[in-house]
C-alpha cells in the first residue's frame, strides 16, 4: 500500500439542488452518504439506492424535513458511486480528477478512504450535534478497468449496474476492490471494501473546536512524527494539486482543505507508513461489510 487517497463524495454544498444539505447523522448514530443528483444517463434513481438498512430517498426526506416542499423526487437520477455495499466494492473516476490519481501514481493495492459532509438534524441530550467532514467508507484497489467500452463489458458480464458504464466520460476508470484488506499491519478478511455505518469521533475529520468543517485535525498518534519531520508536506503525493497540498500545519497537525473544489487527496503512505496504520486501525475498529 503506497498511497492512501482521501476522496470526497456524496451530498455537498457545491452539488445538487438548492438549498444544499449534508448527508445525515441519525439520532441513533447511524450515517448514510446520499449520492449526488445527476442529469446524465445513469442506472439509478434515489428510490432504488439502499444500503445498511437505509433508503436514499428516505434519507433525503429526513434532511429536507423542515422544507415545505421536497426538493428532490424519488425518481430523480443519482450518481451512486462509490458502491461499497456490493462485493466487490466499486468506484469510478474520470476527467481531471482521474488525472490527479494518475499524477499520484495510484494503483493496485492502494486505499481509498471516502468522506463527505455530514450533519445531525435531530439529536438528544446525550448525542453530540455535528456539522463536519466525516469518513463513511473505504476501498482497497484490487484491479483497475480503463475506458468506457471495457467498463461496460466488465459490468455486463457480471450483471452490475454502475454509472461509469453509462453515458460518455473522459479518462473513464473503474476501481474494483480487493476481497480482503491487505496491509503491512495485517490482513482483514472480507474487508477489501466496506462502510463505516455509525458516527464516531475518530471518523470525524473536522476540527471541532473552531467549528470549521474544512479544517481537519489529524490524530496525534499517527501524524505527530510526520509533523515533526523536516519535509512533512511531502506526505502529499501530487505536486501542484487542486487539492490541499502544502496546507498541512505541522505544529497543530491540521490540514486546511478550503482550497477550492477538489475530490482526491493522495497521501504517500510508502514514505509515511503511519498514514497506512491510521487507515488500517480505523477499518479494523469501525468497518463493516
Amino acid at each position: 500500500m503506497k498511497r492512501v487517497v482521501i476522496s470526497r463524495k456524496g451530498f455537498d454544498s457545491s452539488t445538487g439542488k438548492k438549498p444544499p444539505r449534508a448527508s445525515p447523522i441519525f439520532k441513533n448514530g447511524s450515517i448514510f452518504s446520499i449520492p449526488v443528483h445527476i442529469d446524465n444517463e445513469t442506472p439509478h434513481s434515489f428510490k432504488e439506492v439502499s444500503y445498511a438498512g437505509i433508503n436514499a430517498y428516505d434519507a433525503i426526506k429526513h434532511v429536507y424535513s423542515n422544507c415545505r416542499k421536497q426538493v428532490y423526487s424519488e425518481n430523480d437520477a443519482c450518481h451512486y458511486d462509490p458502491n461499497l455495499s456490493t462485493k466487490p466494492g466499486l468506484f469510478g473516476q474520470q476527467g481531471s480528477d482521474q488525472r490527479e490519481l494518475e499524477k499520484g501514481s495510484v494503483s493496485e493495492g492502494d486505499l481509498f478512504l471516502f468522506f463527505g459532509w455530514f450533519k445531525t438534524y435531530e439529536f438528544k441530550d446525550y448525542f453530540k450535534n455535528l456539522d463536519c467532514h466525516h469518513l463513511f467508507g473505504w476501498l482497497q484497489i484490487g484491479s483497475i478497468v480503463q475506458g468506457t467500452n471495457k467498463i461496460k463489458i466488465f459490468c455486463e458480464e457480471r450483471n452490475i449496474k454502475h454509472p461509469h458504464s453509462y453515458g460518455s466520460w473522459t479518462k473513464n476508470t473503474l476501481y474494483i476492490a480487493n476481497n480482503h484488506l491487505e496491509s503491512h499491519y495485517g490482513v482483514l478478511r472480507n474487508k477489501g471494501s466496506g462502510l463505516f455505518p455509525e458516527t464516531n469521533e475518530k471518523l470525524v475529520l473536522s476540527e471541532q473546536e473552531n467549528k470549521r468543517k474544512s479544517m481537519w485535525k489529524m490524530p496525534e498518534k499517527y501524524f505527530l512524527e510526520i509533523g515533526e519531520s523536516l519535509c512533512a508536506d511531502e506526505m502529499f503525493s501530487v505536486p501542484n494539486s487542486r487539492g490541499p497540498r502544502n496546507w498541512f500545519n505541522s505544529r497543530q497537525l491540521t490540514i486546511d482543505t478550503h482550497v477550492g473544489n477538489w475530490q482526491e487527496m493522495v497521501l504517500n503512505s510508502e514514505e509515511y507508513p503511519s498514514i497506512e496504520k491510521w487507515a488500517f486501525d480505523l477499518i479494523k475498529e469501525f468497518g463493516t461489510r
